[in-house]
């Protein structure tokens, strides 16, 4: 570890940093990839015992030890051995540890863009702002200390050769700026005077009244003669009492005219950890290690216009913290028998608050400013945080037991053990709590066209909001467990070949809920639902009560065996070849539930919600908020009628408990060339099965309905569907689905649902092939380096094992064209991380000599850090979504398919 450089960059040196510096290793902290394969699934380990994550897998920022409390790391990166398991690849750390000499050393690390360029965007030719061609303001002090040694107690304990520990602690400190300019209404937009309102060609966007009843209804507004200007008593009292928190422009025009509000944001971090080693006998040894890492920042959901208490902030304040436990023990039993046994501990936090008290009228019991949203022409900075945010409080936990054996017996070396791993999540994200007012120009637009004229603050001064949500939240309390027994044999056939067999089977649980608060619908059940004119297809809940599932979990599937099989052969003293394949089982399908988002949205339904959608028309839904106030919602007792109107989650007994797995396969190419370089040539390929995709949408309609045509938008509201033969699914399909009771929304399989969302689902397939070369030089003759080139690529037809960030399938019924070269795919990496001890100083070529110059010069270092990477792939992309539950047609077509459609489903006519 310190015989590597290691970068600061928002946070303190991070030990996970140094898996980017060995080839096949792409991505970043928190989304990265090892040998192919996706996202969020590599398994950690620190002395031996892996540590579960319930969510994210891989990424350990936020619970990563002291950078000087590691000693060594691996990157296991294909067919490993059978005690790694639940992950494409492993990271392993051994915790550094005292000796019978103290030691220790104090850093400081300063980054500063005083030794910054400009970089290549950043230049006044990309930002002509930046007149003075600077590179960007970036201060940041990584500073700390390290101790070790010997415990021992003068007069009463010796503790050399039996009792050593090792202490480390460290700062970082960062402030960042945010710059960014917002959007604001001009003073006189603020009186209801939108004379100032004009477009690009610099014409007046009229603004119309559309409230029935009034006496300029249907007109373009007017007072006192003057065109576009809101008479005093139509303006919104609410609407008004927000204006005094609300700046002026700074900058010219309509658009990005208000300058950034300054708030020096603190980023501030505290890790600190120890490990102590206790030999009990010659044969045994314990090892405890402990950790804590702490942090905190403020966020801004929306550039700073105004900064708290402000009630129109977006700020939200996130401290986060990560805690590490671990105990191992071991025993040489006999000179050919040793046991290994270890417990881990390792506990995240992660929270964020929006600490801006703020009651509004229009929002029954609120305690935070409503989050306020624009469309349209010179769209305003939205107010308040995104969702209205009121909190997130996210407690994660894993707890692993591990025990092992190492038995030699002739030729054979056996490595049996088994692990046991509990994960836990208390998550409550209450992120719409104060509720939404979406504004919207169509209040004000043209009576005869609502895409024409208008504008959204108009139509806020006059308190008539498009749509409006509020919906509260809970705790859901997730839990999984896995077993997993495994051996390894290494045997060695004769002094040049080694083959490696080794089986692992993970007997995978998957969650439960410890209230069962988990509602979903189950496509292969398809009871009538009596909510719904008896159409099939219900809302289940786990457990036992009266009309719920009838069971707490998806089903274990006990056919997880991954089969792991290599040799080496040494061909000469100095050349070794090795090759391999294996089958690892991964952590997905229904056992995993973090990274599956479950605690977000399966329990959604449950908490009581309140919404009056867009009508898509020149009327609120909602009214004016002077009138009409946003109910606190209560929570929803379980009803087979939840969802219906709105998005379901999916569940499938049966099928979801099954994990994705990877197969894995190498051959490599080992060289001791001279000057102690370790050479590392290789071909490894990975093939990874039944990874969320999304490809299967449950709700999607049959493409043979394209041939509707614009059928599909006729509306079941404005009786334009009933007009032409359609029938409606059920009788309150209308009152459900409003302005989007279409008959493309009809004709889905459960027409009762918006959308049926199936983030469990596991068709996704990767596959991965590289060439991987890797040079290592230890550190000898003050010179050390690790430099790796790799050729490869990627091809896949899911792209994230995080289900939030996998795109969704433009057609379940032809999947051919979602396969191909992978966004993620870097074709040619490049990276060299190397230290040299500069020659100068005791015992060195220069200066060798005790004194002062010895001493002040002397022990200087070195070190740089080269990452040159090709770029990743653009993937196609459309506006909207090509079937239902959102369909919508392709902008300014008249036919429903567009050109793309013919090549994905055979559907005709042209855009």
């Amino acid at each position: 570890m310190k015989a590597l450089p290691a970068e600061v960059s928002g946070r303190g040196r991070q030990i996970d940093s140094l898996q980017f510096m060995v080839p096949g290793t792409t991505g970043s902290a928190f989304s990265h990839r090892i040998s192919g394969g996706v996202d969020f699934e590599q398994e950690i380990v620190y002395n031996g015992v892996p540590a579960p994550q319930p969510e994210t897998e891989g990424y350990t920022t936020n619970f990563n030890p002291p950078y000087e409390m590691v000693q060594e790391f691996r990157v296991e990166r294909t067919t490993f051995a059978a005690q790694f398991g639940l992950g494409q690849g492993a990271l392993s750390y051994q915790m550094a540890s005292g000796t019978n000499k103290y030691h220790g050393d104090l850093f400081e690390i300063n980054r500063n863009s005083f030794f910054d360029s400009v970089g290549f965007f950043n230049g006044k030719d990309w930002v002509p702002s930046n007149v003075n061609n600077a590179p960007p303001t970036d201060h940041e002090n990584n500073y700390g200390f390290t101790v070790g040694g010997p415990i021992s107690i003068p007069k009463l304990y010796d503790g050399r050769n039996r009792t050593f520990g090792h202490y480390s602690q460290e700062w970082y400190k960062q402030n960042n700026l945010n710059t960014n300019s917002s959007t604001v209404p001009t003073a006189l937009e603020k009186t209801g005077d939108f004379s100032d309102f004009v477009g690009s060609d610099g014409k007046l966007i009229p603004i119309y009244d559309n409230i029935p009843g009034t006496a300029e209804y249907g007109q373009q507004f007017s007072y006192n003669g003057k065109a576009n200007v809101i008479p005093p008593n139509m303006l919104s009292p609410n609407s008004q009492s927000l204006l005094q928190y609300l700046p002026d422009p700074d900058l010219p025009g309509l658009d990005s005219n208000r300058s950034y509000a300054p708030f020096v944001n603190p980023h501030i971090q505290h890790v600190w950890g120890f490990t102590v080693d206790q030999v009990l006998t010659p044969k045994q040894g314990i090892h405890y290690s402990q950790w804590r890492n702490t942090f905190s920042n403020y966020s801004f959901d929306n550039n700073p216009f105004v900064i708290a208490p402000n009630p129109l902030n977006s700020m939200k304040f996130e401290p986060a913290k990560g805690s590490g436990f671990l105990l191992t023990y071991d025993n040489t039993i006999t000179p050919n028998l040793v046991a290994t046994a270890g417990i881990a501990w390792i506990g995240e936090i992660n929270n964020q608050f929006n600490q801006t008290q703020y009651s509004f009228p229009a929002v029954s019991q609120g305690i935070i400013m409503p989050y306020i949203t624009w469309d349209g022409n010179h769209s305003l900075t939205d107010w308040g945080t995104q969702g209205s945010w009121l909190q997130s409080i996210n407690r994660k936990l894993g707890i692993a037991i591990v025990n092992n054996y190492l038995w030699t017996k002739g030729r054979n070396t056996f490595n049996i053990g088994g692990e046991f791993r509990r994960s836990y999540q208390d998550d409550n994200e209450d992120q719409t709590q104060g509720g939404q007012f979406a504004f919207s120009q169509r209040e004000t637009s043209s009576p005869s066209d609502s895409s024409a004229g208008g504008s959204a603050f108009a139509s806020y001064m006059l308190g008539y909001p498009d749509q409006v949500n509020r919906s509260n939240s809970q705790e859901l309390r997730l839990r999984n467990f896995d077993l997993s027994p495994y051996v390894q044999d290494d045997i060695k056939f004769n002094r040049r070949l080694t083959i490696n067999v080794g089986l692992r089977w993970d007997i995978q649980v998957p969650f439960s809920e410890v209230n069962n608060r988990v509602i979903f619908l189950n496509s292969d059940n398809k009871t009538p639902n009596p909510f719904a004119g008896n159409v099939p297809g219900i809302a289940q809940q786990l457990g036992t009560c009266n009309g719920c599932a009838g069971y707490n979990r998806a089903d274990i599937h006990w056919g997880h065996v991954g089969p792991r099989l290599g040799f080496a052969y040494q061909v000469s003293d100095k050349t070794v070849v090795q090759a391999g394949f294996a089958v690892a089982f991964l952590n997905g399908g229904a056992y995993e539930y973090g990274t599956n988002k479950v605690a977000v949205n399966y329990g959604n339904l449950l908490v009581g919600s309140y919404s009056q959608l867009k009508t898509g028309s020149q009327q609120s839904a909602f009214g004016s908020w002077d009138v009409n106030t946003m109910p606190n919602p209560q929570p929803t007792p379980y009803s087979p009628g939840l969802g219906i109107g709105t998005q379901i989650n999916s569940l499938n007994k049966t099928k979801d408990g099954f994990a994705p797995y990877a197969q894995q396969w190498n051959v490599n190419l080992q060289h001791q060339a001279p000057w102690n370089i370790f050479v590392t040539a290789a071909w490894v390929g990975n093939r990874v099965i039944h990874l969320p995709s999304k490809l299967n949408p449950i709700n999607q309609f049959d493409p043979k309905y394209l041939a509707l045509g614009n059928d599909l938008l006729l509306n079941f509201a404005d009786g334009s569907a009933q007009s032409k033969g359609y029938q409606l699914p059920y009788p309150t399909f209308v009152h459900d689905f409003g302005a989007s009771a279409t008959v493309a929304q009809s004709l889905a399989p459960f027409p009762q649902y918006s959308n049926v969302q199936n983030t469990l689902e596991g068709s996704g397939t990767t596959y991965y092939e590289g060439l991987q070369f890797e040079a290592e030089k230890r550190f000898t003759n003050g010179l050390s380096f690790l430099a790796g080139w790799t050729l490869s690529r990627l091809w896949d037809n899911t792209s994230s094992g995080f289900t939030s960030f996998t795109a969704g399938a433009i057609n379940k019924y032809n999947q051919r064209p979602e396969w191909g070269v992978s966004t993620s795919d870097e074709p040619n990496t490049v990276k060299i991380s190397g230290t040299y001890e500069l020659p100068i100083g005791p015992g060195k070529e220069y200066f060798n000599n005790k004194g002062v110059t010895g001493q002040l010069l002397g022990g200087w270092q070195l070190s740089w850090i080269l990452d040159y990477e090709s770029g990743t792939a653009n993937g196609p992309g459309e506006n909207g979504t090509p079937f239902p539950p959102e369909w919508r047609q392709p902008a300014g077509s008249q036919q429903v398919c567009q050109a793309v459609y013919r090549f994905l489903s055979g559907c005709e006519g042209s855009v």
